[in-house]
This record gives C-alpha cells, sequence and structure tokens, in this order.
C-alpha cells in the first residue's frame, strides 16, 4: 500500500495503495456508506450490489468505519481485520490437521496455510478471500472434532465457518458443505 504510489501504475486504484480495483472500490463505497448515516442494510440497494457481489465484505467494512473510524477514512483498519482472521484459520487448520494426521503434519500445513503467496496478497488485501479462506478452516476443524470427539461444541464451530462462508460468498459454502459432508461420509 505504501509502495504502490511510488511503483505502480498510474492509475487511481494504484495510487490510493490498493492491489485490486474491486477492493478499492468497495472501500470507497463502505466509506461513503458509513459516512452517509444510512443504515447498513443500504448495501442491498442496487447502487452498491454492482461492487460487492455478496454485500458481506461491504457490510462489514460500512461497520467498521462507523463504528472504529467514524472522523476519518482508515482503509488499515480493514486489512488489520482481513489479516487478523485470516491467520486465525490457522490455529483451526493446525489442530485439525494434527488431530487427523499427526503434528509434523499439522506444522506444515500450518506453514503452508501461511506463507502460501497468494494468500499473503489476499491477506494483507480488503478481499474476501481470507475470510472465507479461515472460514472454512474453522467448519474443518468442527468436523475433524465432531468425528474424533463427538464433541457437541464442534457443531458450534462448523456453525460459526458456514454463516461467515454464507455472508461472503453462498456458493463457496455450498461447496464447502458438499466436501465436508463428503468427508463425514467416507470417513465412515
Amino acid at each position: 500500500a505504501f509502495l504502490l504510489p511510488a511503483t505502480g501504475y498510474d492509475s487511481p486504484v494504484y495510487q490510493a495503495g490498493y492491489s485490486y480495483e474491486d477492493a478499492y472500490r468497495r472501500d470507497l463505497q463502505a466509506w461513503e456508506l458509513a459516512s452517509s448515516g444510512q443504515p447498513v442494510s443500504a448495501i442491498f440497494n442496487k447502487e452498491y450490489a454492482a461492487v460487492d457481489q455478496y454485500g458481506g465484505l461491504l457490510a462489514l467494512s460500512s461497520l467498521v468505519y462507523r463504528f472504529l473510524s467514524p472522523d476519518a477514512h482508515r482503509p488499515w483498519l480493514v486489512i488489520i481485520l482481513s489479516a487478523g482472521i485470516y491467520v486465525l484459520g490457522v490455529a483451526f487448520l493446525w489442530r485439525a490437521a494434527g488431530q487427523i494426521w499427526g503434528d509434523k503434519v499439522a506444522q506444515i500445513a500450518a506453514w503452508l496455510y501461511a506463507l502460501y503467496p497468494e494468500t499473503l496478497l489476499l491477506g494483507s488485501s480488503q478481499m474476501r478471500e481470507p475470510f472465507l479462506i479461515a472460514f472454512i478452516a474453522m467448519a474443518f476443524w468442527g468436523v475433524v472434532d465432531w468425528q474424533s470427539n463427538r464433541n457437541r461444541l464442534a457443531w458450534l464451530w462448523v456453525c460459526i465457518g458456514v454463516a461467515g462462508m454464507l455472508t461472503f460468498s453462498p456458493g463457496v459454502a455450498l461447496a464447502a458443505l458438499v466436501i465436508l459432508a463428503g468427508w463425514l461420509w467416507l470417513d465412515r
């Protein structure tokens, strides 16, 4: 974000410090909505639907700006939240992989998750993928915990993961549910 204005192309997106145009447009609309006084439910108007396909990240960004930064547009707040949620997914994946395959595989999986180049870029951007990846890891941990321990609390993690995925991308939620159901079925 700091280097793009100096080294990036001469476009409004790069000059504002964004890597992706849709993140740039969505963030500007989130700030506009947050500072307008309109309810966050206004994201479902046609005016906002063109920028954020499902509305989840636009709503979250608007809420962050409205409650944490009502006086100024601070895009780093959303980036910090995005990176934080993504990092939280490391713990869930590590725990699930460790329970299934042992510590060595869990360590490799956690390092791959944490250092995969595209996810590092997406995790430091205002995109929905870091949220989706973390919610998938959460749901996966819930399924693995249920399989291994029959822990009823595991379903809470599955529900949180699925609800989070539905908020950001219902298509990803459906695909993840099919894969997780297949995992449960094959494990039997």
